[in-house]
């Protein structure tokens, strides 16, 4: 009965969890020019704006200082988005991975 009970509660989890994404997600892991990402991928930043609208002006500047920079991806959350860091290694910030360039 508890096999069943667990069973029954992952397999009603994961449904939730994949049908609580927006159509259009998750994204697709490639990059502005339609080259597949993953993991460790070097990418450069063409632009942060996307994920610094709307954030106190204080951490806008210190998003828009990695304009230009080469990043490598730290991990891709459940949407697709990709997880950069200020440091390598970290995730601080995320970005639509169509809005990287290949490094």
């Amino acid at each position: 009965m508890r096999r069943r009970i667990a069973g029954f509660v992952a397999s009603t989890t994961s449904r939730r969890l994949t049908s609580s994404l927006p159509i259009r997600y998750p994204l697709e892991a490639t990059d502005a020019h339609g080259k597949p990402l993953r993991v460790g991928s070097a990418v450069i930043l063409p632009s942060v704006a996307s994920c610094a609208a709307g954030l106190p002006l204080e951490n806008q500047a210190r998003l828009n200082t990695m304009v230009g920079q080469r990043r490598r991806i730290s991990r891709f959350d459940r949407a697709g988005f990709a997880w950069l860091g200020f440091i390598d290694g970290d995730d601080d910030f995320c970005l639509f991975p169509g809005e990287l360039a290949p490094a």
